[in-house]
């Protein structure tokens, strides 16, 4: 019993025959987009940013070493996505919108101030799936000077 139990085990364990045609025809998985910035940085000598791990507030960069990766992190957004999706700088600078709203140019939270008129909320803040907005008829708390 014992031999046929370690017998059975052994067959699990051991490699499966392929033939040699068939092991020539599977294919290496392809790079991923850092074993890719490794590469790049090891043979030009200078760090590569890796563009598929860069957000608002970090850059991802490959160094020339070819092995390790360093990031850069802020505070504060270096970047935030435009509408068609590419990158630009923040700027906070408002403008008037097609829709009457007012809001800032390039913002990570989209910011919208009304543009007059008593059926628009005054502001709104959204970013992701979160939003807020003061209520039509807010009042100030009980107790706060009015």
């Amino acid at each position: 019993m014992t031999v046929a139990l370690g017998a059975l085990l052994m067959a699990g364990v051991a490699p499966a025959y392929v033939p040699a045609a068939a092991a020539a025809t599977t294919a290496a998985p392809a790079a991923t987009e850092t074993q890719k910035a490794l590469k790049a940085a090891a043979t030009s000598g200078k760090p590569v940013e890796v563009l598929g791990e860069r957000t608002e507030f970090t850059t991802t960069y490959a160094n020339p070493d070819g092995t390790s990766l360093r990031l850069d992190q802020s505070a504060v957004p270096v970047r935030v996505k435009a509408r068609g999706g590419s990158w630009v700088t923040p700027d906070a600078t408002l403008e008037s919108r097609p829709d009457g709203t007012i809001g800032p140019k390039a913002a990570v939270a989209e910011v919208r101030f009304s543009g007059g008129g008593e059926q628009t909320a005054l502001a709104t803040i959204a970013h992701g799936r979160h939003s807020m907005r003061p209520a039509a008829d807010a009042r100030p708390l009980r107790g706060a000077p009015e």
